[in-house]
């Protein structure tokens, strides 16, 4: 199983889903994770404040944002 299926399988993800800027973007994924029980809360505002002090961190692939926080931020 790859890493999207993976996600899928473990409704960790929300698809098809709409944002109006990056921000709501990553809440709509946090969200999703925070649903599954993978991560807290909290992940959400460690991604916008990490991103806002250095920069986004991302990678883009087959129609997915992937956005990455280190552990240690969170």
């Amino acid at each position: 199983m790859n890493l999207n299926e993976s996600l899928i399988t473990n409704n960790s993800i929300q698809l098809n889903a709409k944002a109006t800027d990056w921000q709501s973007a990553i809440k709509i994924g946090t969200d999703a994770l925070v649903k599954a029980g993978v991560t807290e809360e909290r992940y959400y505002d460690a991604i916008i404040k990490l991103s806002l002090l250095k920069g986004h961190t991302s990678v883009f692939t087959m129609h997915l944002l992937y956005h990455i926080a280190a552990q240690k931020m969170v």
